[in-house]
């Protein structure tokens, strides 16, 4: 775990629950179509807003969803429903606090540290 995560968490990660569920898994940043490359299966992606582009690809790889922008409408919202993998939107600054291989977990509308 990076020493300046555990740091500075001290402010939960929180959004709006866009489809239930808990997950813990590494994260992988997925800001454009290059970064879909780096993702594993069972990784929980990061993504700045709903792309709906990249989806597709992702659908049976990933753990779960947070976006920084979205809604509960958004296209990453729906598709998480359907694929039935936790989604929150909505997460403020999210892009800015988490890196590729923090460990996370999401419960509920709440982010958190895994260990």
């Amino acid at each position: 775990m990076r020493k300046e995560l555990k740091n500075n968490f001290s402010k939960k990660l929180s959004g709006i629950v866009a489809a239930p569920g808990k997950a813990k898994s590494k994260v992988r940043i997925v800001k454009t179509a290059k970064d879909k490359n780096k993702v594993v299966k069972g990784d929980i992606v990061v993504m700045p807003d709903s792309n709906m582009k990249l989806l597709p690809t992702l659908r049976s790889q990933i753990a779960g969803f947070i976006i920084e922008r979205g809604s509960l409408t958004c296209h990453v919202a729906t598709f998480a429903r359907e694929a039935r993998k936790p989604c929150l939107v909505n997460v403020k600054n999210v892009m800015k606090i988490l890196k590729d291989g923090d460990e996370v977990v999401i419960d509920g509308a709440k982010i958190s540290i895994a260990g």
